[in-house]
């Protein structure tokens, strides 16, 4: 075994590299987390807190994200994939699914789709976020529940959309 010294690395806080808001943020969340610790609040208390900090603080920057522009090489992939399935159809054949991904999926066609289904669940998760918020919030605060509703029926409209177009 070697004897040899191993050299100190200076390592960065991982603070170093936050914004301020970012460590506001931060700040603001171990204060919630400390003070449900301590039984200063009870859990319901908690998400009220969370639900009312997320609305006046990040709600204008929740928005529905675009799904990325279909590729060339996408289109090319699923013309042949419905071409191929259609001759085997026709030919009185199997047609093996799983040979065909694993023959034609070039890198640039796996990569749009697994982008596609990344921005999917960020847009499926910010709405059912935004519903969950919603029932959080005490049905008195009107304000809130009409922006929540705001944002919420855009993501559902977005969300209806798509699935029309993967039809």
């Amino acid at each position: 075994m070697l004897n040899k010294e191993i050299p100190k690395i200076k390592i960065e806080s991982v603070f170093d590299r936050y914004t301020e808001k970012q460590k506001e943020c931060c700040w603001l969340a171990n204060q919630l987390l400390k003070k449900l610790n301590d039984k200063q609040l009870t859990l319901e208390d908690f998400e009220k807190e969370i639900a009312y900090w997320y609305i006046t603080d990040f709600l204008e920057q929740c928005y529905y994200k675009p799904l990325p522009t279909k590729p060339e090489a996408v289109k090319e992939f699923e013309q042949k994939h419905k071409s191929w399935k259609s001759e085997a159809r026709k030919k009185g054949r199997d047609f093996d699914e799983d040979l065909f991904l694993e023959t034609q999926m070039k890198r640039e066609v796996e990569y749009y789709y697994e982008e596609k289904d990344r921005i999917r669940n960020i847009n499926a998760s910010n709405y059912y976020w935004l519903k969950d918020l919603k029932k959080v919030i005490s049905g008195e605060d009107v304000v809130s529940h009409q922006k929540l509703d705001i944002k919420i029926n855009e993501f559902r409209q977005k969300l209806e959309e798509e699935e029309l177009i993967d039809l």
